[in-house]
């Protein structure tokens, strides 16, 4: 019984220190209500007795597109839409497949990223970049999400999407 109490509050504090729930899906590789789940003692316990943070908030990202480039393939989401006045920050993932890149980076603005501040998204999940990127204030006409990939053999490049919008 310790163990299971024990094993519960372990899982508790691994899912608590993520980054505000934005990643928790059932899309980014979690538990589904079927499987099990290691315990420290080694054996598997059913997830249903393992916390279910996705059950109690889901998380419903915003499409923004798909975008292939060599053989990298870049599927965009966000969060919640930005304010169309700006300010602030957008919570921001793409999942990019077909290869590891070396670094990946955000910002919210125009493509020269002129009064945006650039930010390196860390691989949160397998292949699911993520970040939150500032959103200027004022947001420039004619902003949206950019990305900019370095690959692993081939030069760094720059893709957009639009943004959604309060």
């Amino acid at each position: 019984m310790k163990k299971l109490v024990l094993s519960t509050l372990v899982g508790l504090v691994v899912l608590s220190a993520g980054c505000d729930n934005s990643s928790e899906s059932q899309d980014a590789g979690g538990p589904s209500a079927g499987s099990t789940a290691s315990t420290p003692s080694g054996s598997a316990a059913p997830a249903a007795t393992q916390p279910a943070a996705s059950a109690a908030a889901p998380h419903n990202r915003l499409p923004l597109g798909e975008k292939t480039v060599g053989s990298l393939k870049l599927v965009a989401t966000m969060d919640a839409p930005v304010k169309a006045a700006g300010g602030g920050d957008g919570a921001f993932d793409v999942v990019i497949t077909g290869g590891k890149p070396k670094a990946v980076r955000f910002w919210v603005g125009t493509e020269d990223a002129k009064g945006s501040v650039k930010a390196k998204a860390e691989e949160e999940t397998t292949d699911n970049w993520h970040t939150h990127a500032e959103v200027p204030s004022p947001l420039p006409a004619g902003s949206k999400f950019w990305v900019e990939v370095e690959p692993p053999t081939a030069e760094k490049f720059v893709e957009s999407f639009d943004l959604k919008m309060q």
